[in-house]
């Protein structure tokens, strides 16, 4: 899988979990940074700089993982990538 499928499939279960529950706004503010890591690893020339500002994968460990371990998981994965790329680093996800 690239960087980008792992932020891919966490958009999904957000999705998911906002068709459940539209108006959690901790799911929206995981939606918008979300979006916000694609969009600077489809398009090199954005600012980068809110990469070091990334707090979904707090959200992901306190709020998810014993609720919804599936999300949580893939969270934590995409909240690697975001890090990773912030750093300038390869990522290396299985």
């Amino acid at each position: 899988m690239s960087p980008v499928n792992y932020v891919e499939r966490a958009l999904a279960l957000v999705a998911e979990r906002l068709a459940r529950h539209p108006q959690c706004g901790m799911l929206l503010s995981v939606e918008k940074q979300l979006l916000y890591l694609k969009a600077v690893l489809l398009d090199r020339s954005l600012d980068r700089s809110a990469l070091h500002r990334l707090s979904f994968g707090g959200i992901a460990g306190k709020e998810f993982e014993e609720t919804d371990p599936e999300l949580a998981r893939a969270l934590k994965d995409a909240f690697y990538v975001g890090i990773r790329t912030g750093r300038g680093l390869k990522v290396d996800l299985p």
